[in-house]
């Protein structure tokens, strides 16, 4: 049986896929949400050593 390989993400990826997700959730995504999450990425200390490229 074959098994398919999976990347793991990093601590940083995984906290941008949930907000992402969670603001899909209801089916719409503003542009002010978005923008609201490249601000959190940029700013808040968890993401500090995060490379935005």
């Amino acid at each position: 049986m074959r098994h398919a390989t999976r990347d793991v993400l990093d601590p940083h990826d995984a906290l941008i896929y949930v907000m992402v997700m969670m603001s899909g959730v209801d089916r719409g995504m503003a542009d002010e949400e978005l923008h609201r999450i490249g601000d959190i990425v940029r700013t808040l200390p968890a993401f500090r050593d995060f490379d935005i490229k």
